[in-house]
């Protein structure tokens, strides 16, 4: 990618099929041995939740469009970035906070 340096992007697949538990090994072992710097995915909102959990734990951002979990959908500051941080300025445990205008 030009816009990151021409960093490269890796893509990890896993598998939670539908269990709660096994999308939380799964994203705790995305975490600590694939080293990935984001989680993107899960469909089931039961998974969801404890891949975000698991995600927070480890200061991990994860991104999920598609669940319907009330629990999934409370605004918790404390992880949104900034408006207008450009992704480019996260780190592996953090994200930068001043914005871009």
């Amino acid at each position: 990618m030009t816009s990151l340096g021409g960093a490269k992007i890796r893509l990890v697949y896993a598998d939670h099929q539908g269990d709660p538990q096994k999308g939380r090994a799964e994203a705790e072992r995305l975490i600590t041995q694939e080293k990935v710097s984001a989680i993107v995915g899960t469909y089931q909102s039961a998974v969801a939740v404890t891949v975000s959990q698991t995600c927070e734990r480890y200061q991990i951002p994860f991104v999920s469009a598609d669940n319907s979990s009330p629990s999934l959908h409370t605004p918790r500051p404390e992880i949104l970035l900034p408006r207008g941080t450009p992704l480019t300025k996260c780190s592996r445990r953090r994200c930068s906070t001043s914005t871009t205008r």
